[in-house]
């Protein structure tokens, strides 16, 4: 069964030919299929993150309280970038 990213990315094939790049409706797919490959490489980064901090911690030891920050400006910093894209705020 295709993706949600993939049926947008044959609509725009499809439809962008038809009516143009300055179409509204074109416009508003390209923007979804732009948010949706970036929800897609946040989801990548976060889970190669995580691999990393969770390959740390079972070497026997807590995770170092460096690796803590790190992982928390990260996480923070999504959330900033996600209200950017979800207009609900700008970053500066």
């Amino acid at each position: 069964m295709p993706s949600q990213l993939e049926l947008l990315q044959e609509s725009l094939a499809r439809l962008e030919p038809e009516y143009g790049p300055e179409n509204p409706f074109v416009k508003g797919l390209k923007t979804q299929i732009a948010g949706l490959e970036n929800q897609q490489y946040r989801a990548q980064e976060r889970e190669r993150f995580n691999l990393a901090v969770t390959s740390s911690s079972n070497q026997g030891s807590e995770p170092e309280p460096e690796d803590i920050a790190a992982f928390n400006l990260y996480e923070k910093r999504v959330a900033e970038i996600s209200k950017g894209e979800n207009g609900k705020g700008e970053l500066e």
